[in-house]
This record gives structure tokens, sequence and C-alpha cells, in this order.
């Protein structure tokens, strides 16, 4: 009788933690890929008024950043940022267009 209440308790815990990783904000239920309203949040979270004009879309975990960014160092953060988001595959920024074409402070 012990041995078949730690079985179900086990498994009881699995469904748990399957429940609440699919429950997370942001992600689809059936599909493990962020939603493009989330990838959005994200960068405004993390980059402030930098990330303003960028737009955002998801196709199947691919993620397009277009709009205009100040520097390529903002094309090139928002593009790191969002391609460590967990379900995203590829992320491309070819869509963003600069506003200056050189960063003027080096990159160490």
């Amino acid at each position: 009788m012990k041995k078949l209440f730690t079985t179900v308790s086990k498994s009881t815990a699995f469904m748990a933690v399957v429940v609440i990783t699919f429950s997370t904000p942001g992600f689809s239920e059936t599909v493990p890929y962020p939603t493009a309203a989330f990838v959005q949040q994200v960068l405004v979270e993390k980059m402030g008024a930098k990330a303003k004009d960028l737009s955002v879309t998801v196709d199947q975990g691919t993620v397009n950043l277009s709009g205009w960014a100040k520097g390529p160092r903002e094309v090139h953060q928002a593009r790191y940022l969002v391609s460590k988001l967990p379900g995203v595959e590829r992320a491309y920024s070819s869509g963003v267009r600069t506003w200056v074409t050189t960063d003027p402070t080096p990159v160490f």
C-alpha cells in the first residue's frame, strides 16, 4: 500500500509541474512559442524607451524585429534579448532601421 501511495504522489507532483510550466503568461498552452505581445513586453521592460519604436512578429519560434532604433548597439541588444527567451529558435532584426549607422562609443 505504501508503494502505491508513493507512485501516485510522484505522478501527481509531475502533473502539477506540467500544468505550472504551460500556464506561464505569454505562452500558448498547445505550442511552446512566445507571443508577440510577450516578446514586446520583455523588450520594453529590459530596454525601456530604447524599444518604443520596435515592432515584433512571431511565427513558430522565429521572431522578426522591425521599426526604428537609435543605432546598431540597440538593434544588437534587442535581438540578443529576444534570442534568449524560451521558445525562440531564431531572431532576426533585418527590418530594423537605425537613426545613426555607427556607434560613437567603443564596445569592449
